[in-house]
């Protein structure tokens, strides 16, 4: 374990892993889907394709419901707007998540509605 890993707060390890595991696999993603828009799929090719972006579609949409209860737990309705910019923009691009360089911004929130996403919408 890093040294830089070893001084987060308690439970931010394992966030931040997640969260630079789960932009490099929206970056592969965006590369594959680039790679299939330009190759020639037969039709046991394009029903593999099918299957397999069906399956990526469930396991994201379960993936949507966790995180939109973990955030309404959290109440990210309150956070403070510079941190919800900051998101928006690290999500926006993943590279710097992906590859180490920016992690996941520590939380500050403010009381009110920040304009960030909410659960209802």
């Amino acid at each position: 374990m890093s040294t830089q890993t070893s001084t987060l707060p308690s439970g931010y390890a394992e966030p931040r892993m997640l969260g630079q595991d789960m932009a490099a696999a929206i970056l592969g993603l965006r590369e594959l889907m680039g790679r299939l828009a330009t190759v020639p799929l037969d039709a046991a090719a394009s029903a593999i394709m099918l299957g397999l972006l069906e399956q990526g579609h469930r396991a994201i949409a379960y993936g949507q419901l966790v995180a939109t209860f973990d955030a309404d737990a959290a109440q990210i309705h309150q956070l403070d707007p510079a941190s919800a910019q900051q998101i928006d923009d690290l999500v926006a691009d993943p590279q710097s998540l992906a590859d180490g360089t920016a992690y996941i911004p520590p939380e500050i929130m403010c009381q009110g509605m920040a304009p960030h996403r909410n659960t209802v919408a």
